[in-house]
C-alpha cells in the first residue's frame, strides 16, 4: 500500500501553505499510531451565514468551524500550556503568536482535539512563520506539520477537550500556598 503524501515535495506544495513556513520544512515520515493535535474554535464564534459553502465541519471534531491540514506534535502541544502557565497568558495568548494563527483563523481556541493515525503519512514539519500573525515578528514559531488529504480513514479522532483541562486555573489556588515545582 502506498504511503499517504509519498510523492508530496516542497516544490509541489501550494503557496499558501509554503508561506505558512519559516523557511523549508523538512518532508517527515509519520508511522502508525502517530498522534497529531489540534486547537479548536467550536461553533458559535461565527455566523453561519459567513461561512463559505454554509456549515463546512472539520471531518474529525463535529462543531469545528476551522478546517486545516495543519497539526502539532505532542511536545508542542505540551509546550503551550507550560509556556503559558509559566506567563500567565491564555492558551491562545500563546498559541496564536507562537503558531502564526490570527486570531480571525481560529479565536478561540477554547478546545483541542487529538487524532491518531491509522497507517502511515508524509507531511511536512517545520517552524511557522509569526509574520503571519503579526507583520512585526521577525523569527519563526513553534513547528507546525501540514498533513494534507487526511481524512477519517486515514486518522481517527481519539479525543477532544477543553483548553481549562490543560492548565489549572490559579484563581482556584490560596495565594498563600505554596508553589507547585516542576521535577
Amino acid at each position: 500500500m502506498a504511503i499517504l503524501n509519498e510523492q508530496l515535495t516542497f516544490a509541489t506544495m501550494p503557496q499558501e501553505v509554503r508561506k505558512t513556513f519559516f523557511g523549508i520544512p523538512a518532508r517527515t515520515f509519520l508511522p502508525a499510531n502517530t498522534d497529531l493535535y489540534r486547537f479548536l474554535s467550536p461553533g458559535g464564534w461565527i455566523p453561519d451565514t459567513a461561512l463559505v459553502g454554509n456549515l463546512i465541519d472539520d471531518p474529525f471534531f463535529a462543531g469545528n468551524r476551522v478546517i486545516s491540514d495543519c497539526f502539532i506534535d505532542y511536545e508542542t502541544f505540551t509546550a503551550i500550556p507550560r509556556f503559558a502557565r509559566e506567563s500567565g497568558l491564555t492558551i491562545a495568548q500563546v498559541a496564536q503568536p507562537a503558531l502564526g494563527v490570527k486570531p480571525a483563523w481560529n479565536p478561540t481556541m477554547t478546545e483541542f482535539g487529538c487524532v491518531r493515525l491509522q497507517r502511515a503519512v508524509f507531511g511536512f514539519k517545520g517552524a511557522c512563520n509569526r509574520k503571519m500573525f503579526d507583520r512585526q515578528l521577525r523569527s519563526g514559531g513553534l513547528d507546525q506539520i501540514w498533513v494534507p488529504n487526511l481524512t477519517t480513514d486515514v486518522a481517527h479522532p481519539v479525543g477532544r477537550s477543553t483548553v481549562e483541562n490543560l492548565t489549572p486555573n490559579p484563581s482556584s489556588f490560596d495565594p498563600n500556598a505554596a508553589r507547585l515545582r516542576n521535577y
